[in-house]
């Protein structure tokens, strides 16, 4: 589903079907007229996913109706081909085809609401069948085939070509593939597009696998769907794919697989003819004897006997990664917590923090729920938890060269253009790739855009407020004068900084207080347990080709003194300015402005409505299942100096290659290249050592799936190769334990890092160095609000 290069050629000229000028779909469904998906529906499970999209089953509110949304990562897919897709299920209605009921348009997914078919895709069927029953008899192929075929001849007919047909776009209404009434409907309609008058298509999209010669050419037409139903039906007849690559669609003979009939064999002759031209059309496939004449899976085979598998059958394209996986739930849970009433989303309160001696953390996306205790100081002594032996004191942080090389993928995988970079005003790419390290900045994906990778920085703004006669003051940075004499005037701004890696937003705000606005005994009042967040963008003159983001996050305060002096000294009353040198030599101005003049001097006070979801995720590191296999075969030299034995991975107790891939494109481990050429496998895990007084925060079991694990450690997560230390930091409290990291104060001075370099059996041989920095950090003794 989706093209992975952009229209061009023939597909500009007919590129969609009823679509206005300026490529806005006119129909309802597709612009997405129907308000928000978690108004109208509440989500169940995950049913599927693909390498553009999830399908969750939902049910309508009130009632009993259950459905099936997709939800289309925008990530994945430029917005113009979602549209497309759900325009053409509209113009497309047809008994193989699915129904599609609604379409909206949420920040990072298009959900389009269908019928919910629960015998998942075709080849699931297929591979259930061939498990139990073992190959599948030619006339459940004959029936399967003539549904297939009807559906593309359908699309043929209204001039359409679907150009990403094959067995995993097929969805049954049941499991059970041989059943008389199974029925099979066409989806993912992404790759659409409609062709007039004989127009030729030059765009590549669709999956290789199932490409037709002419498609390898990047000239064809309708007739290349016809071909992958050819590819399809050969997977139902053997379990195989009858080429691999383009050399064999192009030169090798297609080999008729004997167990087929002789009607069967014939109409895989005349849709897996090379030559287009005398390729059947799917009309003509429709027509055959093998389809036309088709008994249902229920009436005699064509072979008399059930064959058993001696085989692995290899008919499933991958997928997502699971960095995708990860992402995509991350962003569905965020949908959800955002739809949820107040107060009934499942963060730990400081109170009870403090209050309990232990917490459940339910994490709905990896289906487990995990506990935390309170151990007294002796008992985690005793265990050995808090005795780090061969610790050493964290001299410098960044990732090396795992992380600049990753950095540098990052950035010429999403097409920006560093050429420009390190001239004129603009910073180099070294500079960047520090920020990174440091944490000053990070590297994220804005997920509402196709693959757009984004510089992100953490800013806390302070709305201090004051009660006068004359009705309420806002203190408002007006101008700052650099220490070099430089002045910026007219800045109209809350006051506020960056957000340093170490520090939550309550001791930046504290920090702000302290040095940048220095109003002594004003008694500030604060609460840190809310704030308001937004996100602001704008193009980075530093480095050209990414855009930067301000996360802000605003937190109000109030002055609580009454003092006539006080309030005079800090220009409340009087003058109504103030003005402050911060321990750097930055001087800055402030006015006490009331909200109208606020208004006038368009000082941004309050979060922008829309803001309540952000869409901003870890951008993608690691490297697919295939380009791994290319690299460990070629590229990569292990310890013994021998190259890896790939055909290994899966067996003996070896992660497969998914796995293996998965855990990269999580970040949750990274290759890295030695000095000496031999690449390692580098894992690094931040641990938290959190106090409450004198007591541990322990994390002690997992239950997932019925079964519990007894874990006993403590609380920490693997760390990103493009993650500062401190930010891993803040994701365990916020992902891990969900906590409000306003509760938590990281030492950043004691940090201990230890390191291991051993073998690794279940990575055939590969041997790993394990990195782990332990952070100490205490939880809040006070109150949330805070007077300062």
């Amino acid at each position: 589903m989706g093209c992975v290069g952009s229209t061009e050629g023939g597909d500009k000229k007919n590129a969609s079907a009823g679509s206005t000028s300026d490529g806005k779909s006119g129909s309802s469904a597709s612009n997405g007229a129907n308000g928000k998906l978690l108004e109208k529906y509440t989500l169940g499970k995950v049913l599927g996913q693909g390498a553009f999209g999830i399908v969750y089953s939902c049910k309508k509110k009130g009632t009993k109706e259950e459905y099936a949304v997709k939800m289309i990562d925008k990530v994945e897919t430029p917005i113009g081909e979602i549209k497309q897709e759900a325009l053409m299920l509209e113009n497309l209605k047809h008994p193989t085809v699915v129904t599609l009921h609604d379409v909206y348009y949420e920040k990072a997914f298009v959900c389009m609401v269908m019928d919910i078919y629960r015998g998942g895709d075709m080849i699931e069927g297929m591979q259930l069948h061939w498990k139990s029953l073992g190959m599948l008899p030619i006339s459940v192929v004959a029936n399967v085939s003539k549904q297939m075929i009807e559906s593309i001849a359908w699309l043929h007919y209204n001039n359409v070509v679907h150009r990403d047909v094959k067995g995993d776009n097929y969805l049954m209404d049941r499991k059970d593939i041989e059943n008389p009434n199974c029925r099979i409907f066409l989806s993912d309609f992404g790759t659409v597009r409609e062709i007039k008058d004989d127009a030729r298509l030059t765009s590549k999209c669709g999956t290789k696998t199932y490409w037709a010669p002419e498609f390898f050419n990047m000239n064809y037409g309708l007739k290349v769907d016809v071909w992958a139903i050819g590819v399809v039906m050969y997977g139902l007849v053997t379990g195989r794919f009858p080429f691999k690559g383009e050399d064999d669609v192009k030169s090798k003979k297609v080999s008729i697989p004997p167990r087929s009939s002789k009607e069967c064999g014939d109409l895989l002759k005349k849709i897996l003819e090379r030559k287009e031209a005398d390729r059947y059309s799917a009309a003509q496939a429709k027509d055959h004897a093998f389809v036309a004449n088709a008994k249902t899976a229920g009436g005699p085979a064509n072979v008399g006997i059930v064959e058993k598998l001696d085989f692995k059958p290899e008919v499933r394209e991958a997928g997502a990664n699971g960095g995708i996986d990860q992402r995509r739930k991350e962003l569905v849970e965020r949908l959800e917590n955002a739809n949820a009433e107040k107060g009934s989303q499942d963060a730990m309160s400081l109170k009870d923090l403090k209050e309990k001696a232990s917490f459940v953390v339910e994490d709905k996306a990896a289906e487990k729920k995990t506990t935390f205790e309170w151990w007294p100081e002796s008992k985690a002594k005793e265990t050995g938890l808090i005795e780090f032996k061969g610790a050493t004191p964290m001299g410098s942080d960044t990732n090396g060269e795992s992380s600049k090389q990753d950095i540098w993928t990052m950035l010429k995988d999403h097409g920006v253009k560093t050429e420009f970079w390190g001239k004129g005003e603009a910073k180099s790419v070294e500079t960047f790739v520090e920020e990174i390290q440091t944490g000053s900045a990070r590297i994220m994906l804005d997920a509402t855009k196709h693959k757009t990778i984004v510089r992100v920085v953490d800013v806390v703004l302070l709305r201090i407020a004051c009660k006068t006669k004359e009705g309420t003051k806002y203190l408002v940075k007006t101008k700052e004068q650099y220490p070099d004499g430089r002045v910026k005037e007219n800045v109209n701004q809350l006051a506020g900084t960056k957000k340093e890696p170490h520090e939550n937003s309550m001791q930046t705000a504290l920090r702000i207080v302290k040095d940048r606005l220095n109003l002594k005994d004003s008694h500030l009042k604060f609460e840190f347990a809310t704030c308001e967040y937004f996100e602001e963008e704008e193009d980075s003159p530093s480095y050209p080709g990414v855009r930067t983001v301000y996360r802000k996050e605003i937190f109000a305060g109030s002055v609580t003194t009454s003092d006539p002096k006080v309030l005079q000294t800090i220009g409340v009353t009087g003058s109504g300015k103030w003005e402050n040198q911060d321990s750097k030599g930055y001087t800055r101005s402030y006015n006490w402005l009331n909200e109208k003049e606020c208004g006038t001097r368009q000082v941004k006070m309050k979060a922008v409505s829309g803001n309540d979801v952000s869409a901003l995720v870890h951008a993608p590191v690691g490297i697919g299942e295939e380009d791994l296999k290319n690299f460990l075969e070629t590229q990569a030299i292990g310890e013994d100096g021998k190259k890896f034995d790939v055909s290994k991975f899966g067996e003996d107790g070896n992660k497969t290659l998914k796995e293996f891939s998965d855990e990269l494109s999580k970040g949750e481990a990274a290759l890295s290249r030695q000095p000496d050429g031999k690449i390692i496998r580098v894992v690094d895990v931040v641990v938290l050592k959190i106090t409450k007084g004198t007591d541990v925060l322990v994390e002690v079991k997992e239950e997932r799936g019925g079964k519990t694990k007894t874990l006993n450690w403590l609380p920490g997560v693997k760390r990103r190769p493009d993650e500062n230390m401190f930010l891993a930091a803040h994701r365990a409290i916020n992902k891990v334990l969900k906590v409000n990291d306003n509760f938590v104060s990281l030492n950043a001075s004691t940090v201990l890092v230890m390191e291991e370099k051993k073998q690794s059996p279940a990575y055939c041989g590969m041997h790993t160095v394990y990195k782990k920095r332990i952070i100490s950090a205490q939880l809040l003794m006070g109150d949330s609000a805070v007077v300062i």
